[in-house]
């Protein structure tokens, strides 16, 4: 069930980025770092993060049917393609090309770039991928024509914050 529900938004493109929590374990007397760490992801995260984000897709539309001039949603508008350009470089540096004319051709890529000898490599990119974004938005939904609802990082038409955020 877990990868059926990844499946939808991988499907509709939504980019999977990487923001790592990472946590630092500091030394009581000093009070200097000592080690740190990333948090673990397990698949149960993955199945929540799913769920609130379709409900928050479902509860979108619904205020929109019933507050269609005063529905507060979420955009993401997409990025300038130079915002790309950090991104491209960087795969690019190491004979890894990433497509970033769509939100789809990006995903795509993304999932594509690897390096055996290089296990992070395909992280560091999808952190570098964050950076190239722009920020995303509350709006009122009588203030902007339709087609400027998209969400592109989640690559879906309508969206909200119902649940608390999540990425």
């Amino acid at each position: 069930m877990i990868v059926e529900c990844t499946n939808i938004f991988v499907f509709n493109s939504a980019l999977t980025l990487a923001s790592p929590e990472i946590r630092f374990h500091i030394d009581s007397e000093t009070h200097d770092p000592i080690d740190v760490e990333t948090k673990e992801l397990r698949e149960t995260n993955s199945m929540v993060e799913e769920f609130m984000l379709l409900a928050n897709i479902s509860v979108a539309k619904k205020i929109l049917s019933h507050y269609p001039e005063y529905a507060v949603l979420r955009r993401h508008p997409s990025p300038p393609p130079s915002n790309f350009d950090p991104l491209v470089k960087a795969a690019k540096s190491k004979n890894v090309d990433v497509q970033v004319e769509t939100a789809k051709s990006l995903a795509v890529s993304l999932e594509q770039a690897s390096l055996p000898e290089f296990p992070y490599f395909n992280t560091l990119l999808r952190i570098l991928t964050t950076r190239c974004m722009l920020q995303a938005v509350y709006f009122c939904s009588g203030t902007l024509p339709e087609e400027e609802y998209l969400h592109y990082g989640l690559a879906t038409p309508i969206y909200t914050h119902f649940t608390s955020p999540i990425r």
